[in-house]
């Protein structure tokens, strides 16, 4: 049995999901290897001397691979959402970055603002400036205006910097983030600044990070990447270079999995701060299994005025929103594949699986197992 070597610079539980791809896709023909720390060229050595592995899969977001390929010489490899542009015979595999910016403009321009703004990485990359371009370029298509924040300043002086260029912004503003990291950093300073969220601010991070975008209020939506694609790629194309030594440079793309819709990016223009506040309530505890009944108990009114209203300020009714967001839920983790179908139904709200499998079937016109494909 050989052995891959998987190198991450950052804990190997930022990655399950990245993992699980590339044993799917590994099998129980190769053992699967995992180093979550930063390395030094001459403790990288040391580490390939130790393993002699078959090939090496290196996760190189923040830059972790400037100085690697040098060192792996003849040692098969395959790059991770590298930071810095590639050269060489070099194998990457990244997420759709141009795609990220034109999902955040769709999702952003849906809400109906005439200001966005995009926030950059602490430091130039690949990830970063070609969302960011992306969607400016798809703000602009729409006739709109996006301001654009970078910085490579030191830490304390960006974020000075940077509270100042959030408070100065035109409001209501539609802002996108480099990553969750960004997108955290960014909302405390327009909590602090007295900016609220989403009215003044809809706010939009990528890839989703729960102990991120669910450890603030309000929570930060977020474009879930699919990493476990990623991680079958990233094997694929290391057993391609593995079983073909020649196999030049070559570039593969991993989607996302769409937009998993937290308060941040609830404002609704013409919508009072009761309706608001309950369609908050819908996204929050939609999985759960909440009522019609329950919103209207949220909104403290009978149930008629509570359809009333959302109906006249929305253009939808409750019990609409509500299927909307489940079945929102349910496009995104058809696409876990590590989950079941049947253990879909109860982490969406719906108390069986053929009551998910009708409601599926009745908006997108397929089964869940076509849709799953």
């Amino acid at each position: 049995m050989s052995t891959i070597l998987t190198i991450l610079p950052e804990p190997a539980r930022l990655y399950s999901a990245t993992l699980a791809g590339i044993k799917r896709r590994l099998g129980p023909v190769h053992e699967l290897r995992t180093v979550d720390y930063r390395l030094d060229a001459p403790a990288l050595k040391r580490l390939l001397d130790f393993w002699k592995p078959a090939g090496c899969i290196i996760a190189a977001a923040q830059g972790f691979d400037k100085n690697i390929p040098r060192v792996l010489s003849g040692t098969p490899a395959v790059y991770l959402d590298r930071s810095t542009p590639s050269r060489g015979n070099i194998l990457d595999v990244m997420q759709d970055y141009e795609e990220n910016g034109r999902t955040a403009a769709r999702e952003l321009i849906s809400i109906g603002l005439d200001n966005y703004a995009f926030i950059g990485n602490h430091d130039s990359s690949i990830w970063s400036d070609r969302r960011g371009k992306s969607f400016a370029d798809s703000i602009r298509l729409h006739g709109k205006k996006c301001h654009i924040f970078r910085s490579a300043a030191p830490n304390y002086a960006r974020q000075k910097e940077l509270k100042s260029w959030l408070l100065a912004l035109p409001k209501p503003v539609g802002i996108f983030a480099a990553n969750d990291f960004t997108a955290k950093e960014t909302h405390d300073i327009l909590i602090h600044g007295g900016v609220a969220i989403p009215d003044n601010a809809a706010l939009l991070g990528i890839d989703n990070i729960s102990d991120i975008c669910d450890s603030v209020t309000p929570g930060i939506s977020s474009i879930a990447s699919d990493f476990e694609q990623g991680g079958w790629l990233c094997a694929d194309l290391l057993l391609e270079r593995i079983a073909n030594p020649s196999l030049r440079r070559k570039t593969l793309l991993y989607p996302s999995l769409g937009v998993v819709r937290r308060a941040s990016t609830l404002h609704r223009p013409g919508c009072s701060r009761q309706v608001m506040n309950a369609i908050a309530t819908i996204h929050a505890l939609a999985a759960d299994g909440i009522t019609v009944d329950d919103v209207a108990a949220a909104m403290s009114c009978s149930r008629r005025i509570a359809e009333i209203r959302f109906k006249r300020e929305t253009g939808r009714t409750i019990r609409e929103i509500i299927s909307d967001t489940k079945l929102e839920r349910v496009c995104v983790l058809l696409q876990d594949r590590n989950l079941g179908i049947k253990d879909i139904a109860p982490l969406c709200g719906y108390a069986t699986v053929n009551a998910m499998r009708i409601a599926f079937k009745n908006r997108y016109g397929i089964g869940l197992s076509d849709g799953r494909r």
